[in-house]
């Protein structure tokens, strides 16, 4: 591929994912002139720099696509275990990112490869929010307001179908028995420990708000003590 194409389709995927400059810049570990003279075809991507622009962008729209079920398949896995039958929609959240960046902390790669974001709420995709809608609307969970014993309510997911959906082929078993390992440590802590478990973590702490938070980070947390 010539300079100009890789500038164009790198700023193209930037623009796509609603990013700026600085943030990428951030998670490539460079200046934001650095990365403004890749864009501009001025300067070339180091090898390390393009491995961080792939994890941050993904392959392809497709890939991104496959991204999102293979993300709905990992909230289905979680709500089919018999410690997660029904899960506030906040701890979810949480028990997903653990997920995610636990399994890359031990094998360099995401399940989902969907990219964090540092909220207010904890770390959490773009996509989580669509994607809880989205189920909703077809029938995969149900979403019910619910009294908690400390008096306040919360949104709870269940889905009773869960366990009888077979089309989870995006997740091989390592992946699925990673899950089962966070849901059985987290299942008895309130939504308000595992948020603040999130919130503590190097990932989170390093990063700006509201920008994405590279997965590559949970590899400098010894240990994250996630399972």
């Amino acid at each position: 591929m010539d300079t100009n194409t890789t500038q164009q389709k790198i700023r193209e995927e930037r623009k796509q994912r609603g990013l700026t400059q600085g943030q990428v810049a951030n998670a490539l570990g460079i200046s934001r002139v650095s990365y403004l003279a890749i864009e501009q075809g001025k300067r070339e991507l180091r090898l390390t720099e393009k491995q961080k622009l792939e994890e941050l962008f993904g392959d392809s729209v497709q890939g991104s696509i496959d991204n999102q079920r293979e993300y709905k398949q990992m909230i289905l896995e979680f709500l089919s275990l018999p410690e997660l039958k029904e899960v506030p929609k906040a701890k979810l959240a949480g028990l997903l990112y653990l997920a995610d960046f636990g399994w890359y902390y031990e094998s360099l790669e995401s399940m989902s490869k969907l990219l964090y974001r540092k909220t207010i709420l904890g770390p959490i995709p773009d996509y989580y929010f669509r994607a809880i809608d989205e189920m909703y609307e077809v029938g995969l969970i149900d979403i019910k307001a619910k009294e908690t014993k400390d008096g306040h309510t919360a949104l709870m997911i269940s889905s009773t179908r869960a366990g009888e959906l077979k089309d989870r082929e995006l997740l091989n078993q390592s992946e699925k028995a990673f899950i089962k390992k966070v849901a059985q440590k987290w299942k008895d802590a309130p939504t308000r420990e595992v948020a603040a478990f999130t919130r503590g973590q190097l990932p989170y702490q390093i990063c700006r708000d509201d920008e994405i938070i590279p997965y590559s980070l949970i590899t400098q947390e010894e240990p994250p003590r996630i399972v």
